[in-house]
């Protein structure tokens, strides 16, 4: 996520944190002004935290799907879930799979 924060928030003062799980904390205490993550972390955070909102929830600065990984050289494998997370898009299953779970 650095280098987009980099491209649009270029006069920020950025810090990285060592554990990803203490940066919504910080920002709900006000230690610092804001994080940047993903689309899917930012509602959740937002639907735990009444502290947090998400912004550019819907524009956000990068467009992409959710992330997976699958072990080195599982071709057939890489195939058949790049098929699913198409198909999912093109039916709004994600979308539907994130209102379900209140992150919309």
């Amino acid at each position: 996520m650095v280098e987009p924060t980099k491209n649009f928030l270029n006069k920020a003062t950025l810090l990285k944190f060592e554990n990803n799980l203490d940066v919504p904390k910080a920002v709900a205490a006000g230690e610092v002004d804001v994080m940047v993550t993903e689309t899917p972390e930012a509602l959740y955070y937002q639907t735990i935290n009444n502290k947090l909102q998400a912004v550019r929830e819907k524009t956000p600065f990068t467009k992409s799907q959710f992330g997976y990984l699958i072990p080195t050289g599982e071709q057939r494998l890489l195939n058949t879930v790049n098929f699913i997370m198409d198909e999912m898009e093109l039916k709004d299953v994600d979308l539907e799979l994130m209102k379900k779970n209140s992150l919309m």
